[in-house]
């Protein structure tokens, strides 16, 4: 079986904690591992409020406050690219690439993101992100081949950021946001998630790596209400647009 719909732990994915039947939708696309289910086995949960610092190096400090989000330098195929060589930079550039995958259904434009960021060592990242797409629209009950069905949908709204395991050419952006879909004849689903997406400074911008099989961290601990007092005190810092 594609380990990418096998749900079993041979590969690490990007993570969504979430609730309910969007839940569910979520970790039948393969995108994600962790999905309303307890984990057992190595996993390491992250304590509130854990936001390790930025290693010392040529990029600027680890930002403290809000981050606005920025256009990039340049747009090809519709996504922003160019961002900084810095952690805001990485912030920005992982929030958009996390939000281009995250609200789309439609299997070709997934290969097409997926030219565009991922990283020269994320050698399947087309089929990977393809197959994403098709599973997502086979779970919310639409035709898996064609255009996207009109009345479906799949929207990512970004919130709020923190950082992990940060050096200058490596970080790991967790983003905090609401994952909403639509699908014909039924009523819109939203629920708050914990994204992480690994990037890599390759040359002239920030790019996807691929998923760490031997990264087993649960971020569950963090999904909170974007903008509450308890965000704040988990070290939530807020996106703008």
């Amino acid at each position: 079986m594609n380990d990418f719909i096998d749900p079993g732990p041979r590969r690490a994915r990007w993570v969504v904690i979430a609730c309910g039947a969007l839940a569910t939708l979520v970790a039948a696309a393969g995108l994600i591992v962790w999905v309303l289910k307890p984990h057992s086995g190595d996993s390491q949960t992250v304590p509130p409020g854990a936001l390790p610092p930025m290693a010392t190096g040529s990029s600027t400090s680890v930002p403290s406050g809000p981050v606005r989000l920025g256009a990039g330098s340049q747009t090809v195929q519709g996504i922003a690219v160019g961002h900084p060589h810095s952690p805001v930079g990485a912030v920005t550039a992982g929030t958009e690439y996390l939000t281009q995958v995250l609200s789309n259904l439609d299997p070709a434009r997934a290969r097409t993101i997926a030219t565009v960021i991922a990283d020269p060592s994320f050698a399947d990242a087309s089929d990977y992100l393809a197959e994403g797409a098709v599973n997502l629209r086979r779970t919310l009950g639409v035709s898996t081949i064609g255009p996207v069905p009109l009345g479906a949908s799949l929207t990512f709204g970004p919130a709020a950021y923190q950082l992990r395991d940060a050096t200058p050419d490596t970080t790991t952006v967790l983003v905090l946001g609401y994952l909403s879909t639509t699908a014909p004849g039924r009523q819109v689903a939203s629920t708050i998630g914990v994204y992480p997406i690994r990037l890599h400074w390759a040359a002239t911008d920030w790019k996807v790596l691929p998923p760490d099989p031997a990264d087993a961290t649960d971020y569950t601990s963090l999904a909170t209400q974007p903008g509450s007092a308890e965000a704040a005190a988990q070290g939530w810092q807020e996106i703008i647009p």
